[in-house]
């Protein structure tokens, strides 16, 4: 919530010195007829932008960096699809092969793809494909005997694909 609010206020912070440059720039050119500015009053109005700018940035790299770190904490649904179900992950933890830490990672992939949000259909229809998924990935990292057959069970492409797949 709070990354909101100081997205909305760098947001603002930057309309306002938007609507400064402008105000300054057309009673400058208002007052002198489009005639050239001196140099003290270009230094004056580059000084202002500067340190307005040097107050805004900070700012807005700070929410950035925010940004990034989240998206870097939850993998995308086709980042998923790519490593876990394209590339060997899932079938390495369903055959039984897989190291513990591999189990982890399909885990944790899985459980972010259960909370994105679906590209299309219905976020029901959404849950009730995925909860099976990460039940099963859950019980893989927990040794139960039969989690291998419920993980292949329930990555079942064609069921979600036809529901949620963007065209």
């Amino acid at each position: 919530m709070w990354r909101r609010v100081v997205a909305r206020a760098n947001l603002i912070a930057l309309q306002m010195i938007q609507a400064w440059i402008i105000c300054v720039s057309t009673t400058w050119f208002a007052k002198r007829d489009c005639q050239p500015m001196s140099q003290k009053k270009f230094y004056q109005i580059a000084c202002s932008v500067l340190l307005g700018a040097s107050v805004c940035l900070p700012i807005v790299s700070t929410n950035a960096a925010f940004g990034e770190e989240e998206a870097a904490k939850k993998p995308s649904i086709k980042a998923v699809m790519k490593t876990c179900f394209k590339g060997p992950l899932l079938k390495k933890v369903a055959s039984g092969t897989a190291s513990d830490e591999e189990k982890k990672e399909l885990h944790a992939m899985l459980v972010a793809m259960s909370k994105a949000k679906p590209p299309r259909g219905s976020e029901e229809s959404w849950d009730k494909l995925n909860k099976p998924l990460v039940e099963a990935s859950q019980k893989v990292i927990e040794g139960d005997a039969q989690a291998a057959a419920m993980l292949k069970n329930a990555a079942n492409c064609k069921a979600c694909h036809s529901e949620h797949k963007p065209s």
